[in-house]
This record gives structure tokens, sequence and C-alpha cells, in this order.
């Protein structure tokens, strides 16, 4: 369900215009605060703050993203997955451009996190990453499964040249 005519939480959007610093202390105290409301007045807030966010210019928006999903790996976890999941359903009802200029964005920036950082993404987003999550922990599986030792080659004279 596309959300045409929500309106846009305009101070959020102003966050934008803020220093780094001063950007991300916002977002985290209004983070904090919409964990602690009920699920439907936090998900009412949030498409208005999402409507303005994706109203933002290109590099404006790739800042502000930046922004949002460092705060949120600072965040406490149990905190930060409320968040999420009300963010994520949030932009599940967005317009389709909106929707995927947020995938796209999203999985770019990820890359300019840590690996660890990388991961808990990918646990906090899974409809932005796909089947990510589950490629990340068979390969972690992989990486820490014992290797069997080499076999030895039944040719007797060394490397065999063919």
């Amino acid at each position: 369900m596309a959300m045409s005519n929500t309106k846009a939480d305009q101070a959020w959007g102003l966050f934008a215009d803020a220093d780094e610093e001063e950007r991300r202390a916002k977002m985290l105290q209004r983070y904090v605060e919409l964990a602690s409301q009920p699920e439907d007045e936090r998900t009412s807030q949030m498409v208005m703050m999402a409507t303005a966010e994706y109203a933002l210019p290109d590099d404006k928006l790739r800042a502000f993203t930046h922004s949002r999903l460092s705060v949120w790996l600072e965040m406490d976890p149990e905190v930060v997955q409320i968040v999420a999941a009300s963010y994520d359903a949030v932009m599940q009802r967005m317009p389709g451009p909106q929707a995927m200029r947020r995938v796209s964005l999203v999985q770019t920036l990820a890359k300019d996190f840590p690996q660890e950082g990388r991961e808990r993404l990918v646990a906090l987003l899974p409809n932005v990453f796909g089947g990510l999550k589950e490629m990340l922990y068979s390969r972690r599986l992989a990486e820490s499964a014992p290797t069997a030792p080499a076999k030895k080659s039944w040719w007797p004279f060394g490397k065999r040249n063919t």
C-alpha cells in the first residue's frame, strides 16, 4: 500500500542540515523516544519521518542514511530491533521509488562499515539484504569448519605434469 498523501516530519528532515555529530545525537535521542512508544504511535511518526527523509536530495540522503545506520549500530540491540522493525514495516508501505532508493543506498553504505557492523545491519534489515543473512551465516560456518589435511598424491615421483 503506497502512502501518497502523508505529511512529512519537517523537523526530522532538517537533521540533514546539521553537522554529523549533532545529527547523530538528535537521531539517537529520537529513536530511543520512539522505541518506548506504542507500536501504532511509533509507526505513525516513522511514516512522517521516512517521508521527510526520502524527500531529501541524493547527497543529503546519503549522509543522513549513513548517520542513521551508524546510530543504529551504536544503540542497545533490543531498542534498535524495535526501531528497525518499525522502520522496515513503514518502508514496506512506501512508494516503490523510495523503497528501491532505500534498498540500493543501504546496501551501498553497508560497505563502509566493518564486517561486524555489516553483519549486524544484515540481521536488522533482512528485507533490504535479501538472502545475504543466510549467505553470511553459511560462509561463517564454512570458515570455522576444520579443514581436512591435503591428500597425498598417489603419484610416487612428485607433482605430475599434465
